[in-house]
């Protein structure tokens, strides 16, 4: 990204989900519902549901087939890969 552009949606998104993840403002196992989401970040629903396809994909978040998204259980181990 260029600096003297501005993060997309998407980008602020995945930056600030990833950021309450790692730094367990969301515990291991917790619901994450879009909804509450998007009022929490001021976006819409695509960008959440992006960042959260994206943080399934790192291992961060899982989805649970009709039933969501929720925070990944992860060791202090996989914390430092991450970091």
């Amino acid at each position: 990204m260029d600096k003297n552009q501005n993060p997309t949606a998407n980008e602020i998104a995945l930056s600030a989900l990833r950021h309450d993840v790692l730094s367990l403002s969301f515990m291991p196992g917790a619901k994450l519902k879009v909804e509450h989401l998007q009022q929490t970040y001021g976006l819409s629903s695509s960008p959440i549901r992006e960042a959260l396809n994206r943080l399934t994909e790192e291992g961060l978040v899982r989805s649970d087939e009709r039933k969501g998204f929720r925070v990944a259980a992860v060791s202090e181990e996989d914390l430092q890969d991450i970091t």
